[in-house]
């Protein structure tokens, strides 16, 4: 079974994924990733919002 993600959700998982790799490199511990996660997360909400209100 195929399932669609879309450009957005595409780039959310690579910022994810590379966060990830740079929690595991530098030994940060499992809620330093998760805080990156939220972050990063809102900061794309908030640009997409930006981009409709234009």
């Amino acid at each position: 079974m195929m399932t669609h993600i879309n450009k957005n959700d595409q780039t959310l998982l690579s910022a994810f994924n590379i966060l990830k790799l740079i929690c595991e490199t530098f030994f940060l511990r499992s809620n330093v990733i998760e805080r990156a996660k939220e972050i990063t997360k809102e900061l794309q909400v908030s640009h997409l919002k930006k981009k409709i209100k234009k």
